[in-house]
């Protein structure tokens, strides 16, 4: 009823009816002008999905992907020289990159601008959509991509240990023979020293630099020679086969300040062992004397190398290692045969013993006892200490997994 009301009002009243007209343009050309301004002034944005991609070249040797734009930040996969990756934005100095798994998903990451160079933008048709950056789950679930888990590497080369008492009663005996025959032995007991060394490793990263692992290695080493002691009629010959051998566990931390080298250090458990074979001839007359014993100590090792990538997953590398091992309580048996093949046996302890036979002369020989010695000629005992410290040259390959 009001409207209707107002019609009349409206079309007698020529002012009111001019007033309205004019209320009515002005709020046309505010409406007008707004539109304007909106369509024209204000910027366009592109449509979802339409960014423009990069294609970019790997350039190092290997570049680390990471999950944030952060050099602390989880790698997520590596890949090497040459790789073409597609970037769908840059954040400072790190590019967004995207990457297809084997299993076909699609994950995102980032990579420094120092491992790439860019090339040529991708055609706009060839754009790949944007998909959702996916974080890393749990171990058990599956994973598009994943950094190396673990390293495992396949050692050999050659080694020298010390020897510690094991060559020194070895050169005593031979000098305890030529006092006592009073002849001037034809020859020289070798020592044992060198031998080889194998072994295997698995490390698992804690960072780009850092990784920690444990490792078993073996090595063995051994030597025969014989002194001669000849004069007139009577001949006498001294064979001697020392043997020594060990097999440490460690518990080691891995450093690679460069790509290219590696320096480590850690803590063994040594399972070593030595043995010895005295053989003497005199005339028709023999007599032979056998002893294993072993035992078991705390060591320290460390170690510089070079290491060289082939692929992705093999490496090459030459390493000098070195070691800290001397080991006491070693507990074993003896075999002590005549000329006639009878064998006796003893069993216990090692054993360091300084013999005299002429007053001015003292000779350590080595023997497994069963209590400590003191007969005749024993000036002293003292439980053997066999050195396994030294160092070793080897070289081997890394599976990375």
């Amino acid at each position: 009823m009001a409207v209707l009301d107002s019609i009349p009002a409206l079309f007698y009243n020529r002012n009111e009816v001019n007033r309205y007209k004019k209320n009515s343009f002005a709020k046309q050309s505010v409406v007008f002008f707004v539109l304007f301004f909106t369509l024209f002034f204000t910027p366009l944005k592109k449509a979802s999905g339409q960014e423009t991609f990069i294609r970019l070249r790997v350039v190092a040797d290997q570049a680390n992907i990471r999950l944030e734009p952060d050099i602390s930040s989880i790698i997520i996969s590596q890949v090497p020289k040459g790789t073409i990756l597609n970037a769908t934005e840059k954040k400072e100095e790190w590019f967004a990159v995207q990457l297809t798994s084997k299993q076909g998903a699609v994950v995102s990451g980032y990579v420094h601008k120092s491992l790439v160079i860019a090339i040529a933008p991708l055609p706009e048709e060839k754009k790949p959509p944007i998909i959702p950056k996916i974080r890393p789950v749990e171990p058990e679930e599956d994973q598009p991509i994943s950094p190396f888990r673990f390293t495992l590497s396949i050692t050999c080369g050659g080694n020298y240990a010390r020897g510690g008492d094991l060559n020194l009663g070895i050169k005593g005996l031979a000098d305890l023979y030529e006092d006592t025959l009073g002849i001037q032995g034809e020859g020289k007991i070798g020592s044992v020293h060198l031998g080889y060394v194998l072994g295997l490793e698995v490390s698992f990263p804690l960072s780009e630099m850092l990784s920690w692992g444990i490792g078993a290695e073996h090595f063995q080493g051994k030597n025969n020679s014989q002194v001669d002691y000849s004069q007139g009629e009577y001949s006498s010959v001294l064979h001697v086969r020392p043997n020594l051998r060990a097999t440490p566990l460690s518990v080691f931390l891995s450093f690679n300040p460069i790509p290219e080298l590696y320096v480590k250090g850690g803590i063994s458990y040594y399972f070593t062992g030595c043995s010895y074979t005295y053989l003497l001839k005199a005339d028709n007359l023999t007599q032979q004397w056998k002893g294993r014993a072993n035992a078991r100590g705390l060591g320290l090792m460390g170690g510089i190398g070079y290491l060289k990538n082939y692929s992705a997953n093999l490496s090459f590398f030459a390493e000098i290692a070195g070691r800290l091992a001397k080991m006491r309580g070693f507990t074993g048996k003896e075999d002590i045969q005549d000329s006639s093949g009878e064998i006796s046996t003893e069993e216990g302890t090692l054993y360091l013993i300084q013999t005299q036979v002429l007053e001015d002369r003292t000779h350590s020989v080595l023997f497994i006892r069963e209590t400590r010695p003191n007969e005749a000629g024993v000036i002293g005992a003292k439980e053997a200490q066999i050195d396994f410290s030294g160092i070793s040259l080897k070289i081997g390959l890394r599976l990375h997994f």
